[in-house]
């Protein structure tokens, strides 16, 4: 993995950095600076079998393996005494 050099890194709201391992996968890294957060995406991913592979592909064919199903109704019944 390569070093990154954060010296000279403009402070802005949302700073995007990419870091590369391997080649296999591909990571997005987004700070969030008024969160005091950061969030890593993935951009691609490693396939069990050891190939990379789109993240956004990747997540297309498990939905479609396992469709979302929609919440139910999240009211409560309202017993009156």
């Amino acid at each position: 993995m390569e070093k990154i050099d954060f010296t000279g890194v403009e402070q802005t709201m949302l700073t995007t950095l990419y870091l590369r391992a391997c080649g296999l996968e591909e990571v997005m890294l987004a700070r969030d600076e008024s969160a005091s957060m950061v969030w890593g995406i993935e951009q691609t991913v490693r396939m069990p079998t050891g190939e990379p592979r789109p993240a956004a592909e990747t997540l297309a064919f498990r939905r479609r393996l396992r469709p979302v199903t929609p919440p139910g109704d999240p009211r409560a019944p309202v017993a009156y005494r």
